[in-house]
């Protein structure tokens, strides 16, 4: 015959079965975190009345190794028109940089370089009153952990704004 079971061991059947559904939920938990990721920041642009939000064209890890891609963004800017961009801390925290597209004198794309220190600016205008070139390419840039022969960064990630106006043929 079976005797009953003293309070002392329901409890500890009690203590074990706490236990084993701490231990599940907590696994449960990093099995679902371990398969989100965060997403890739977004980049605002603004122009002519209207902003659009830019996720990267390509982002990937410092070392270049796991990478997603996306599409270029699209604001029509008319020539003169000013561009503002505002950057999340993800970007601006950074080394970055930004390349400039315009369509010069003799329809021969021109380009100009900025490089800003981390922390330096969270916001931008290009373009504006006093410009007489077509702004068509917005591009920021990320540099990565990996370098060329020459010592430069190649870049990690990048967002590119499309601001040729409609009618306005690329080559």
């Amino acid at each position: 015959m079976s005797r009953p079971a003293s309070g002392k061991t329901i409890l500890l059947r009690l203590g074990g079965a706490a236990v084993l559904a701490i231990v599940l939920i907590v696994v449960g938990v990093l099995v679902v975190n371990a398969n989100t990721t965060t997403p890739p920041p977004q980049i605002t642009f603004y122009a002519n009345g209207k902003s659009v939000q830019a996720g990267p064209v390509k982002y990937c890890s410092i070392k270049v190794t796991d990478c997603v891609s996306g599409t270029k963004a699209h604001l029509d800017v008319p020539t003169g028109s000013p561009v503002q961009i505002s950057l999340p801390k993800e970007i601006s925290r950074a080394p970055w940089t930004m390349t400039l597209e315009y369509l010069g004198p003799g329809m021969r794309s021109e380009y100009e370089l900025r490089t800003f220190a981390p922390n330096d600016r969270t916001a931008v205008t290009v373009g504006g009153a006093g410009e007489h070139r077509q702004l068509l390419t917005v591009e920021i840039n990320l540099p990565s952990s990996v370098v060329n022969p020459q010592g430069e960064p190649f870049s990690r990630a990048y967002w590119a704004l499309d601001t040729t106006p409609a009618g306005l043929l690329r080559r």
